[in-house]
């Protein structure tokens, strides 16, 4: 049976001992768990009279490590497989033990840490500080709402590594509480039990929001006179809010009550539950609250949103704005219908989507996850042009990452990235700087594959410089005797015989090179690259699907493009030759004999000024795209077009995909080998372009426009299962890795 030790200080309050507390008891319908707290309480006390497993190790200070050895001492003994842990005191201590077991550890980010020691200049200096460290080392995180989950992405933690689970409670529990009228005497405001009150049920502390909530009750007041306000917690902790309230004049209709040890007391008698977090990750308050039927209003932060439909089943508000609360407290307070309506459709839209069942089986599911990546986890580590915002690239590292999550969703795969974060955050997958060698070597050291990704990586036509760098990266691998794979890649121009010398030597070493066209075959084989096995597949990107028709319908409307125009998509890019004055004659030419309109494809952010400086020749109408698009939705753009006209490689790929035919222009030796490899036609080269050789292609085309569609159709069947062979090989070399 699956054994995990759950971490806790053990002084935890509010939503974070609920979530731990039945957590725990429902995992343990399925799993061993034990529980350590690092002091006595009623955390641990009422942990014991749930019947969970609970051991507490008192420390002689916050951060005492004494209690390392003997957590250790526990582990080893009962031979747990994960060790959870919840909140900085418990990371920072987990953060010791992992230093020295060899055992996955895992983290729940409960509240956004960096905001938790808020108001405490030392705590906040201090503790967060060692929170952070302690973060870093952990293997796996768990955010309690997706916002959460993109707050630790975008703060640096590893895509791959960080999972959403919902907080969840069990619906069918019994819960004990005491009436309206008695709970009333026991605060001492029976005379307010015949009003109607709104209430916070939230620790007091500046990220929850609780000046917000008084304002907002200031404005009330001012239509509804008899409405009362609570807030749980002592106004000494925070004595601006009492300043506040006496400075608006509402002390007599808003009330501290001081600590609530059970909150289904506070939440039977309030009327409107109220939270006004400027940060939340999936507060309990709210489910508890609509066990009770209590109609909500709630900034709209954190993982929120994903329980309030606004306007539904509870109201939201911008976290801050008091008089947007203040508007949606009195259309409640003037609304009993209302009032029951959007507690009776918060709590059946709760059990059916927020149980402790399915908290507790994500968990399992997790776990599971856990323990099968590191009993035969897979990794690869690939190397390319990403993170530059270019179509292509992210086109062919998008596809990499699709096909080989569907061959082994558990595989761990690291690209090198100009956009670290970006690239990470988009693909769900583990990024680095592609300048961070450190961090590279370490990478690819721990890896069973490095990949040289697809695109045309070797070649100096664009700089040496370049050319340089992915050679820098493969001697990395080879220095650590990894296995070596340049996938679906096309070689060339190399003109420098220094950088041929250079190519030969290095990439004579790798395991495998698969190419995307002959012409990159014939290329290797004259610069006398003959020694690693080499196949020619096909590019990665052509298993890539359109986008729906809904979202291409959507985007023709917005950009304004009659759905019924026939039209001809132009792609061209910066270089070095100016054939401005070519193109347009030619699409001038199209236009007027086969009534066709230029529409014009961005595919970087580079394109737009050459799109300008083109159109200005043109006496015809046309369109450009506004942005550059998804692949996805470049391909679905492009299916629409009747026909295309090409310089850039990957317009060229996304024409074949949509089986558009096409007409290149040849700016480079792999647009020239990529037509001749899927059989269609180019114009010439760019330094020779003339109008004439463009319409007559395009002519040859219209004039036989189904079966050149066909024929295209059936090389891309054929391509598409040649593309599945790099995929295929890959994990071959991996598997090979861990024999």
């Amino acid at each position: 049976m699956l054994k995990v030790i759950h971490l806790i200080s053990g002084g935890d309050v509010g939503g974070a001992k609920t979530h731990v507390l039945t957590l725990i008891k429902e995992l343990q319908k399925n799993i061993d768990v034990k529980l350590i707290c690092f002091m006595e309480g009623s955390f641990a006390d009422e942990g014991r009279q749930m019947g969970i497993d609970v051991f507490v190790m008192e420390q002689g200070k916050r951060y005492d490590l004494q209690v390392v050895d003997r957590i250790i001492k526990i582990i080893k003994e009962e031979r747990f497989d994960i060790i959870h842990s919840h909140g900085a005191r418990a990371n920072f201590i987990t953060r010791f033990i992992k230093k020295r077991l060899d055992i996955p550890c895992i983290t729940t980010v409960h509240s956004d840490f960096m905001l938790d020691f808020k108001g405490n200049i030392y705590k906040h200096l201090i503790y967060t500080n060692l929170n952070i460290f302690a973060l870093k080392k952990f293997d796996y995180y768990i955010g309690v709402s997706e916002d959460f989950r993109q707050m630790l992405i975008g703060r640096g933690f590893s895509e791959d590594k960080v999972f959403t689970v919902y907080n969840g409670i069990d619906y069918s529990e019994s819960i004990n509480y005491k009436n309206k009228k008695d709970f009333l005497k026991d605060i001492g405001l029976t005379h307010i039990h015949d009003k109607l009150i709104a209430g916070i049920l939230a620790r007091i502390h500046p990220v929850k929001g609780h000046e917000v909530f008084i304002k907002a009750a200031a404005e009330v007041l001012e239509s509804n006179q008899d409405a009362h306000f609570l807030i749980t917690g002592s106004k000494d902790e925070m004595p601006e809010l009492t300043s506040l309230i006496n400075k608006l004049g509402i002390e007599d209709n808003i009330h501290f009550i001081g600590f609530i040890e059970n909150p289904y007391d506070f939440l039977n008698t309030i009327d409107i539950n109220v939270l006004t977090s400027y940060s939340e990750s999936f507060p309990y308050v709210l489910m508890e609250g609509a066990r009770l039927l209590k109609p909500t209003i709630s900034s709209a932060v954190g993982g929120i949103p994903m329980l309030i439909k606004d306007g539904i089943n509870g109201y939201l508000f911008k976290a801050g704005d008091n008089k947007e609360l203040a508007t949606k407290l009195n259309l409640l307070i003037e609304d009993k219908e209302k009032r029951i309506t959007f507690g009776r459709e918060l709590l059946e839209y709760a059990k059916a989507n927020y149980s402790l069942e399915k908290l507790a089986s994500l968990h399992i599911k997790i776990y599971n996850n856990i323990i099968k990546q590191k009993q035969k986890s897979l990794s690869a580590v690939i190397s390319g042009y990403y993170g530059f915002g270019n179509s292509g690239d992210e086109a062919i590292l998008k596809s990499i990452v699709r096909d080989f999550k569907i061959h082994d969703p558990n595989i761990r795969i690291t690209a090198l990235s100009n956009n670290a974060d970006k690239t990470g955050l988009e693909y769900g997958i583990n990024s680095i700087n592609r300048l961070n060698l450190i961090d590279i070597s370490k990478e690819i050291k721990k890896s069973d594959l490095f990949i040289s990704g697809g695109g045309s990586l070797l070649q100096d036509q664009t700089s040496t410089r370049s050319l340089l760098y992915y050679l820098s990266i493969i001697k990395i691998a080879l220095h650590y005797k990894k296995k070596i794979m340049l996938y679906a890649n096309g070689v060339g121009p190399i003109n420098s015989q220094s950088n041929i010398k250079r190519v030969n030597r290095i990439i004579n070493k790798v395991n495998l090179i698969t190419l995307r066209e002959e012409h990159s075959l014939k290329l290797l084989k004259k610069i006398g690259v003959d020694k690693p096995k080499t196949i020619v597949t096909a590019d990665p990107v052509l298993t890539t699907k359109p986008a729906d028709m809904d979202t291409i319908t959507e985007i023709f409307a917005k950009e304004g493009i009659e759905a019924e125009n026939k039209l001809i998509g132009v792609n061209i890019r910066d270089w070095k030759y100016d054939t401005g004055n070519s193109l347009a004659e030619s699409l001038e030419y199209i236009y007027n004999k086969h009534n066709l309109s230029p529409l014009f494809i961005p595919m970087s952010a580079g394109d737009f000024e050459t799109i300008k400086y083109y159109t200005a020749k043109l006496d015809i109408p046309f369109k450009i795209l506004s942005k550059v698009y998804l692949p996805e939705e470049l391909i679905g753009i492009i299916e629409r077009l009747v026909i295309v006209i090409a310089m850039r490689l990957h317009t060229l790929i996304y024409s074949s995909i949509a089986v558009t035919p096409m007409v290149g222009l040849i700016y480079d030796p792999k647009v020239k080998g990529y037509l001749e490899y899927i059989g269609q036609p180019a114009a010439g080269t760019v330094e020779n372009l003339s109008s004439e050789k463009i319409n007559e292609k395009i002519d040859m085309i219209m004039d036989n426009y189904k079966i050149e569609k066909e024929k295209l159709k059936l090389r891309m069947t054929e391509l598409r299962v040649l593309t599945k062979e790099n995929v295929k090989l890959a994990f071959e070399l991996m598997y090979e890795n861990q024999q």
